[in-house]
């Protein structure tokens, strides 16, 4: 529990509600944002502080500052707040730790005692709490903004609005701060004619950023859309429905972040297939009007919501399902620019950043995740692979009780033998994080032992004729 407000340039701790324990200094320049009752500064976790998100964090404090309280959103199952600046325009998004699902303090009543909130997090490989540590995560682990992760950052924030429920006695808080994006809607307002218009590209560092985090959380309604007008690309042509493998229902609960009522009008005009007559039609359908025409209205798509990647386990994760799974330009190979980005990928670096940047608030076991994913894109993406073979490697296919990913860990472990002194073996019913918490030497093993399993796998999966992951029920916590 925090006993005191924060003050500049001085080192604090806060108990988070995992129990863990988390050192943090202010960052802020005194003279321009003085502490009071309302204030938002960035907790520096390392030495610098990325100036884009000093200056929203700062515009923020100003939009406190002019009376603008921070206004929880409806949507979601955890506690996010748009930030303001002094204008009234929205600038971040701030979700505090101690409001996700789960915890005491969630404003939407998902505590600890809602009988479904572990089933939620379990089928995640997730603890309550952690989320916010994960945002920041994938916003670190986006090298080169290639996935376009918004900008993202700890920070330590203060106002009544808050949901204090059951576990502190002010309105002291620590969370993720992103930066809110403009959009005109997201990938779960859309129709397969509107998803066959994304650029490839787009798809594809969307999808890439999935496998390596092995986000459990990627539906449609964290993937916000932007149309641009741009000159067309031969490589970005819309995409035929050939092979598409959309359905009419969601595995998830619908979580936006924001959208404007003329956007949201504009896009319903677009799936009126009943308004043939609509003289204002196609500009509302953002399709060109003829081939002919130099420009036309592009998309680009913006990842959001990154509180349920780096999963403690590749086990139980029951409701995984990729919402660009689906969609046309994941059956694409990947283009040159792509493969060079993921042959580049360093996941000892990664994760020796990751532990510099946040201790032990993301833990062992989704280190070991991250390793066993990062391998699998590396070496399936090498092999010829698409994004669509490679994510749904991911999925469990219906009847079965492990994914390829998992089996391929099976394997792995089955070819290790317990040493001398009987040391446990690596099991998948604990969790493969959990159970590959072993020796160094051990994990060496194993890992040399994968990798040759996963080339196999890559290798028959080219000729594999597979039928679609058919999509997981979906759990909602409110039902």
């Amino acid at each position: 529990m925090v006993t005191s407000r924060p003050q500049d340039n001085m080192k604090h701790f806060h108990r988070l509600s995992n129990g863990r324990g988390f050192s943090f200094n202010v960052d802020s320049d005194s003279d321009e944002m003085p502490l009071s009752e309302s204030f938002v500064h960035l907790a520096k976790t390392t030495p610098q502080s990325e100036d884009h998100l000093k200056f929203l964090v700062a515009k923020s404090f100003q939009g406190l500052r002019s009376g603008y309280s921070p206004t929880l959103c409806e949507s979601g199952v955890g506690g996010t707040y748009f930030m303001r600046d002094e204008y009234n325009r929205t600038v971040g998004v701030f979700k505090p730790h101690d409001e996700e699902m789960g915890c005491l303090n969630n404003p939407k009543g998902f505590t600890p005692k809602t009988p479904s909130f572990k089933e939620y997090n379990v089928c995640r490989g997730a603890e309550a709490g952690e989320a916010a540590f994960r945002e920041c995560a994938a916003y670190i682990l986006d090298h080169e903004h290639f996935s376009g992760v918004p900008a993202t950052g700890l920070v330590v924030c203060s106002h009544p609005t808050f949901s204090t429920g059951l576990s502190y006695s002010d309105h002291f808080k620590i969370g993720s701060f992103q930066e809110f994006k403009e959009h005109d809607f997201d990938a779960e307002d859309i129709s397969s004619v509107k998803y066959q218009q994304f650029p490839v590209h787009e798809v594809h560092k969307i999808a890439i950023l999935d496998i390596r985090l092995l986000n459990t959380d990627r539906h449609g309604g964290n993937i916000l859309v932007k149309a641009n007008r741009s000159r067309t690309n031969s490589r970005e042509d819309v995409l035929s429905d050939e092979g598409d493998d959309s359905s009419d229902d969601s595995p998830h609960t619908r979580q936006r972040s924001n959208g404007s009522d003329e956007s949201e009008m504009m896009f319903k005009m677009d799936m009126d297939l009943e308004d043939d007559d609509d003289d204002d039609r196609e500009e509302s359908t953002f399709v060109p009007q003829s081939p002919n025409i130099s420009e036309t209205l592009e998309y680009s798509l913006i990842p959001i919501d990154h509180g349920y990647t780096l999963p403690s386990t590749i086990s139980g994760l029951t409701d995984l399902w990729f919402e660009w799974l689906k969609w046309p330009q994941a059956k694409v190979p990947f283009d040159a620019e792509e493969q060079r980005y993921i042959d580049r990928l360093n996941v000892d670096e990664d994760i020796t950043l990751l532990k510099h940047k946040f201790g032990d608030l993301i833990g062992n076991e989704c280190f070991t995740v991250l390793r066993i994913t990062t391998m699998w894109l590396k070496i399936a993406s090498r092999a010829g692979l698409t994004l669509h073979t490679i994510g749904h490697a991911l999925c469990k296919k219906h009847g079965e009780s492990h994914s390829a990913l998992e089996k391929m860990t099976i394997e792995a472990q089955q070819q290790m033998d317990c040493d001398a002194s009987g040391t446990k073996k690596m099991t998948v019913g604990g969790g493969i994080g959990e159970g590959l918490l072993l020796d160094p030497e051990t994990e060496k093993l194993f890992f040399a032992n994968l990798e040759g399993v996963m080339s196999r796998y890559a290798k028959d999966l080219l000729d594999d004729a597979r039928s679609p992951v058919p999509r997981p029920k979906a759990i909602h916590p409110h039902k």
